[in-house]
C-alpha cells in the first residue's frame, strides 16, 4: 500500500471537508434533539419562565417566507407560539398575533385548550367527542355508541357545534 505525502494545503483542505462533515452531523444531531423534546413538552403545566426557555426549540416566524407555512406549524413570535390554521404563504404585513384566520395562540397559559381534529376515517367517536367535518364545520357526535360516519355525511349522529363564521 502506498502512501502519499499531503502538502499543507491539502492537509488544511481535508481537515475543512472534516470539520464540515462533523459540522452537519452535529446539526443534525440537534435538529433530532429539538424535535424530541416537541415531542414531550407538556404546555398546560408549563410556568412563564419554563415557556420562555422552549421557544427556542420552535422555528421563529419570518414575514415573507420563500416556502409556504403548512397547516398546524408551529412557531414563535413577539415571546408566544402560535400555530398555523391553514396552509399559505406568509407576507411581510402579516403578524400572527393581527390574522385570526391563519394563526391562533398555540399556549393559552390561563384557559383549557381544546384540540379539535378533521374527522379521521375509522376512528370511533363517542358521544361528546368533537371533530372537523369535510365542510370544514366543527361537530359533536350524539351518536349512542361508536361513531364512525363523518358529519357532512349522516347528520343524525353528530350536532353542528361551530360554522367557519364562528356562529352557533
Amino acid at each position: 500500500m502506498a502512501f502519499k505525502k499531503l502538502t499543507i494545503e491539502e492537509q488544511l483542505r481535508e481537515e475543512r471537508r472534516r470539520n464540515m462533515r462533523l459540522q452537519l452531523e452535529l446539526g443534525t444531531q440537534m435538529e433530532a434533539v429539538k424535535a424530541a423534546a416537541r415531542q414531550v413538552v407538556v404546555l398546560d403545566e408549563m410556568t412563564e419562565e419554563e415557556m420562555e426557555s422552549i421557544l427556542t426549540l420552535y422555528e421563529e416566524y419570518v414575514p415573507g417566507r420563500e416556502n409556504k407555512y403548512k397547516k398546524d406549524e408551529v412557531f414563535h413570535w413577539g415571546g408566544k407560539l402560535y400555530i398555523t390554521k391553514k396552509e399559505h404563504k406568509s407576507e411581510y404585513w402579516y403578524k400572527p398575533e393581527e390574522i385570526a384566520s391563519l394563526y391562533d395562540t398555540f399556549f393559552h397559559k390561563d384557559e383549557e385548550v381544546e384540540v379539535i381534529t378533521d374527522w379521521i376515517e375509522g376512528r370511533w367517536y363517542q358521544p361528546g367527542d368533537k371533530c372537523i367535518g369535510k365542510d370544514g364545520k366543527i361537530y359533536e357526535s350524539i351518536y349512542d355508541g361508536n361513531n364512525v360516519w363523518e358529519p357532512t355525511s349522516y347528520l343524525r349522529a353528530w350536532k353542528l357545534v361551530e360554522d367557519q363564521g364562528g356562529g352557533e
